[in-house]
C-alpha cells in the first residue's frame, strides 16, 4: 500500500520503523534519518510530503520530500525536504530486495505533484526507480560525490602524512593536540568550535558554503539537530589545536555501517602546512572505530592535494533529474523552467524559478 502523508507529523508516526529501514540500506546516510528530516522539516521552505510503502505492517519504501509550487500557473514540484544546501547525498530509502516498492512510491508523489525535481547518486534508489516510471524524464550530470571505503586504500599513506605534519610543527616550537569529541557535552563545545573557525575561512566568501555558521539561524539549527543526533552516538568532531587554538575541525556523523564527512574548515596561518588533512583523517578514523564501513565524503573537488583524494577515496557520480508526472508533459515543464540550466542549476531552477 502506498501512502502519501502531508506535514511533519507523518515523520513522527514513522520514527522507529524509518530508521530500521535506513540501516538497511547499502549506505545508511545519517542525514536520511528521522532525526535529521526533522530537523529539516523546520525551515519551512515548502509542503513537507511523506511519501511510504507498506506491507503487513513492514515499511519497504520510503521518501521525505516538500512541495513547492512557484505560482498560479507553475507545476507543483516535489523535492527533497529542506534547503537544497543542506542536503547530502539525498535518496529515497528502499528495501534492497524490494525495488518495485520505490517505483510504486514515486508513481504515487505523481498523484500529489506534475513534476519531480531531485538530485541524487546516479546508482542510487531514487535514480533508478525515475528511470523505470518516468523514462522520459531529462538527467543532467552535475559532479562526483567521493566514497571512502574502510579501511581507506591509502591509509597509511594519509597517517603517514598526518604524522609528518604534526611533528614538522612540534619542531616549529608549537604545541599540537588531535581529539575527537563522541560525548554529547564535549561534542556541543567542539560544535562551537568548530562555527568559529568555518565563519574565518569563509567569512569574506559569497558562496553558499558559509551557510553552516555565518547566520544565527544556520546556527541554532545545526546546534539543535547536532545535538539530537549525538544522543544516541551518531556524531563525531575531529579537532586539531595549536597552543590550544582550534586551527581545523571535522564535523562527521554514523549511522550502522554508514559514516558522512558533513562540514571540515581550516584557519590558515599557524605552524601546520596542512591541519584540515589531519582533521579529516581524525574524523573518519573515529567514524570507522564506531562500525562505519563506507564513508561519504559528499561532492566537490577530489582533486590531487585534498584529503578525498589522499585517503583513497572513489567518486560516485551525483545527477540532476527533472521528471514530468506524464510524457506529453515533460517538454512544456522543461522549457517553463528553463531546463537549458546545468547540474544543480537545473535543480534551482525547477524548485524556486532562479
Amino acid at each position: 500500500m502506498v501512502r502519501v502523508l502531508s506535514g511533519l507529523p507523518a515523520l513522527e508516526e514513522l520514527d522507529g520503523r524509518w530508521d530500521t529501514l535506513l540501516a538497511r540500506q547499502p549506505l545508511p546516510n545519517p542525514t536520511l534519518s528521522s532525526t535529521w528530516l526533522r530537523a529539516a522539516a523546520r525551515w519551512e521552505t515548502g509542503t513537507p510530503l511523506v511519501a511510504v510503502v507498506e506491507e503487513g505492517g513492514l515499511l519497504l519504501a520510503g521518501a521525505a520530500l516538500e512541495v513547492r509550487h512557484g505560482g498560479r500557473f507553475s507545476p507543483r514540484v516535489a523535492t527533497w525536504l529542506g534547503p537544497a544546501r543542506q542536503l547530502v547525498s539525498p535518496d529515497v530509502l528502499a528495501r534492497p530486495d524490494r525495488p518495485e516498492a520505490a517505483q510504486a512510491l514515486l508513481a504515487g508523489v505523481f498523484e500529489a505533484a506534475d513534476v519531480i525535481s531531485v538530485w541524487t547518486q546516479a546508482s542510487g534508489v531514487a535514480a533508478q526507480a525515475l528511470a523505470a516510471v518516468a523514462p522520459w524524464r531529462r538527467v543532467v550530470g552535475t559532479n562526483d560525490r567521493w566514497l571512502l571505503p574502510w579501511p581507506a586504500p591509502r591509509l597509511d599513506y594519509a597517517r603517514e602524512r598526518a604524522a609528518y605534519e604534526v611533528r614538522r610543527a612540534l619542531r616549529r616550537g608549537a604545541r599540537v593536540e588531535v581529539r575527537v569529541a563522541a560525548e554529547p557535552a564535549e561534542i556541543e563545545a567542539a560544535l562551537l568550535r568548530l562555527f568559529r573557525v568555518h565563519r574565518d575561512r569563509w567569512r569574506d566568501r559569497a558562496e553558499e558554503t558559509p551557510r553552516f555558521a555565518t547566520t544565527a539561524e544556520h546556527r541554532r539549527w545545526n546546534r539543535g539537530v547536532v545535538r539530537d543526533l549525538a544522543v544516541d552516538g551518531h556524531v563525531r568532531i575531529a579537532e586539531v589545536l595549536e597552543d590550544g587554538r582550534a586551527v581545523a575541525g571535522c564535523l562527521g556523523f554514523v549511522h550502522g555501517h554508514g559514516g558522512l564527512g558533513h562540514t571540515w574548515a581550516v584557519r590558515p596561518g599557524g605552524e601546520m602546512r596542512q591541519p584540515g588533512h589531519v582533521a579529516v583523517l581524525a574524523c573518519v578514523d573515529a567514524l570507522a572505530t564506531a562500525g562505519a564501513t563506507v564513508i561519504d565524503l559528499g561532492l566537490g573537488s577530489g582533486g590531487p592535494n585534498t584529503p578525498k583524494a589522499r585517503l583513497g577515496s572513489l567518486p560516485d557520480p551525483a545527477v540532476a533529474i527533472l521528471a514530468a508526472g506524464a510524457r506529453s508533459r515533460q517538454r512544456p515543464y522543461e522549457a517553463i523552467q528553463g531546463a537549458a540550466l546545468a547540474g544543480r542549476r537545473l535543480h534551482d531552477a525547477v524548485v524556486r524559478g532562479r
